[in-house]
């Protein structure tokens, strides 16, 4: 997770090349091709963070009720995250 976040760090919602000039018309689909390359990258970004902190709650629920902790499985808990 830490290295996905590093990752993103480094995404600019606009791409612009020192020097060089261009019609407009080429300079809104530049942009158009950066924003949408940037919207894919954080939808996966928001996808593989759901799926990996759904699987460190199910793992850490799993421990606690191997040490004997119960009424927590992460069969009895329903969390709604089609909000996300």
């Amino acid at each position: 997770m830490r290295r996905l976040c590093f990752d993103l760090s480094y995404l600019r919602l606009t791409q612009l090349k020192t020097g060089e000039l261009c019609t407009l018309d080429e300079f809104v689909a530049a942009q158009q091709g950066q924003l949408d390359s940037v919207t894919e990258r954080l939808q996966s970004f928001g996808t593989t963070t759901i799926a990996t902190v759904d699987q460190a709650c199910t793992a850490a629920l799993d421990l606690l009720e191997q040490a004997g902790i119960r009424g927590l499985h992460s069969s009895t808990l329903q969390l709604n995250l089609s909000r996300f």
